[in-house]
């Protein structure tokens, strides 16, 4: 563990895209024959395309698996009965991995104890993360990108045409909370003119009707112009008085998670407590199993009892940790999220990889009508901040 902790490479072979140095095998340089096909994961993935929809393009260019690629460098035919081919786990396991930033995190896997030497995952903070030990191959921007993304639970359903639409997998309905679908119809003029919309209803309501949820149907032109606006509009906000806004975001973002730090603070600081305490415990077990002053099998017991609730501790920790970690890093949220919306101040016409960048989701109200006028509720969760309701949106009938 120590050699890992000085940021030595351990493994036998090296991750897809990087080699082992030949002057050093602890080290890792670059594979440069594949480590554009490592960048175009990442690129493919930020535009919004899906696991499997990576993995079909890789395999239409008939780019070789990270398995194959390795028994081809090694001189030698892959032994194992595989297809052959990329799949969505692949190309989920190289978008997760810190390696591409230059960092190396290993002993993700240990033995359950002494006794079973079975291979179990570690928790998270007992890895050993060593960062800047190698060059990157992803800039830091794309892999933050990629991760925000990676965490969002949306399906990219393409359609017919095999495409993505631009909202696909960020909208929401207000009411059941499922995702909304794109539906496409048309009306003829008498002059023969065909008019075409493209809208999103309920997902819910396309499947089971009008007993389960209500259409909640808009338009995605009006969709455009309404992120549009507000993107241009928190812009404009920031551009007038961006230490003002930020204050606001501060206070908000900080209020909402002040109690849950303060809970998280104490618990974290007794579990702390109680995982020293036990490692002595432990310790001083196993002497007095050494100097036999008590039987070698109620001390193994013991041992048993005390590595359960340390594990159980290290997990409560870790989680504990996580907590107090997200809130740490508010404040950089907000100057991310600050530091994109003004890269789109002005802009004009919305694309995938911008809406990824920006949005969490989009929930969509049922229209209403209120002193005659039809009204429809548009709540935008960007990312970083949360959300940010529009005012009702007036509609054409």
């Amino acid at each position: 563990m120590a050699r890992a902790r000085n940021g030595n490479f351990l493994c036998s072979y090296a991750p897809y895209g990087y080699k082992l140095d030949p002057q050093n095998r602890h080290h890792l340089i670059v594979d440069e024959e594949v480590a554009p096909v490592v960048r175009r994961i990442f690129a493919m993935r930020q535009q919004g395309l899906s696991y499997l929809s990576i993995a079909k393009a890789l395999n239409e260019q008939k780019i070789l698996t990270p398995r194959d690629y390795y028994y081809k460098c090694a001189g030698r035919e892959n032994p194992r009965n595989v297809t052959h081919a990329w799949c969505d786990v692949s190309v989920k396991e190289i978008l997760k991995h810190e390696d591409y930033i230059g960092n190396l995190v290993q002993f993700k896997t240990g033995s359950i104890s002494y006794k079973n030497h079975k291979q179990t995952s570690r928790p998270k903070e007992n890895w050993i993360r060593c960062e800047g030990t190698h060059e990157a191959i992803i800039d830091r921007g794309t892999w933050d990108a990629v991760q925000a993304l990676n965490q969002k639970s949306m399906r990219f359903r393409p359609q017919k045409e095999g495409e993505v639409t631009l909202f696909s997998g960020l909208l929401r309905c207000a009411d059941c909370h499922k995702s909304m679908k794109l539906s496409r119809d048309f009306n003829q003029r008498k002059d023969g003119h065909r008019n075409n919309h493209h809208a999103y209803i309920c997902g819910t309501y396309s499947r089971a009707g009008s007993h389960a949820c209500t259409p909640h149907r808009t338009r995605m032109s009006i969709l455009e112009d309404l992120v549009k606006e507000d993107i241009q509009r928190q812009a404009q906000r920031i551009l007038c008085d961006e230490d003002a806004v930020v204050r606001e975001l501060r206070n908000r973002l900080n209020a909402a998670g002040n109690a849950e730090r303060t809970a998280a603070e104490r618990s974290l600081k007794a579990a702390r407590t109680r995982l020293a305490q036990l490692d002595k415990l432990i310790a001083k077990s196993y002497e007095e199993m050494v100097a036999g002053d008590i039987p070698r099998e109620v001390l193994l017991d013991l041992i048993d009892k005390y590595q359960a609730e340390h594990r159980e501790k290290t997990e409560q920790a870790q989680a504990l940790a996580v907590i107090l970690e997200q809130s740490e890093e508010t404040e950089q949220d907000i100057q991310k999220w600050v530091k994109l919306i003004k890269q789109y101040m002005n802009v004009e016409e919305l694309d995938r990889e911008l809406l990824l960048k920006l949005i969490d989701k989009i929930i969509v109200g049922q229209k209403k009508v209120v002193d005659g006028v039809e009204q429809q509720s548009i709540i935008i969760v960007y990312n970083f901040v949360g959300e940010v309701e529009l005012p009702p949106s007036l509609f054409d009938n």
